[in-house]
């Protein structure tokens, strides 16, 4: 599989990409999320576990990359998606738990709660996430629909499954928005 170094900012004003700077390594397979000026991305653990993954933060003001901090690196274990000022990972193993990326202690905490509903949801799975509730679309197009919860330092998730039609079982996701009609 090749390998992706180049990087491209969109710039809406004027209707056109530029190039920014190249990542320092290939990734060949990613994950990315944004918080504030930043892009992080992440080859993240994929099954089988081959290797410690790699990853880079993009500073856009800088037009610079790094390396990504050890703890976010090796706890990023899965699809990522951004709510306010906060980073989660569904994790790709097991009964697929929810982590919360803390910052200032580069680690990840468990997200409480309750347990993803992983017997209605197969992978492959999209992400979104938008006003406190986490997106996730599955395998015949089923939508899991997590609300956080901050209680104080803890955080919890509530989960609620709708269930897709049978006409498209056969279905599977590879993008997931949220629209407001």
């Amino acid at each position: 599989m090749e390998s992706i170094r180049a990087v491209e900012i969109y710039q809406p004003e004027s209707d056109t990409w530029v190039a920014a700077a190249n990542m320092e390594l290939g990734l060949s397979r990613f994950d990315s999320a944004v918080l504030g000026n930043k892009m992080y991305v992440t080859e993240g653990w994929t099954w089988p576990f081959m290797f410690s993954p790699r990853g880079g933060v993009y500073d856009l003001e800088r037009n610079t990359w790094s390396e990504m901090s050890q703890g976010m690196r090796e706890g990023w274990s899965g699809l990522s998606v951004v709510l306010g000022d906060k980073l989660f990972v569904i994790s790709e193993y097991g009964d697929c738990p929810m982590k919360m990326y803390v910052n200032d202690k580069d680690t990840w905490q468990y997200v409480g709660g309750d347990k993803f509903p992983r017997d209605a949801m197969q992978r492959p799975f999209a992400v979104s996430g938008v006003e406190e509730r986490i997106y996730v679309v599955s395998c015949g197009l089923h939508v899991a629909i997590g609300k956080v919860v901050f209680e104080g330092v803890e955080v919890k998730v509530e989960w609620e499954v709708v269930v897709a039609p049978k006409a498209f079982q056969e279905l599977s996701p590879c993008n997931c928005q949220v629209l407001y009609a």
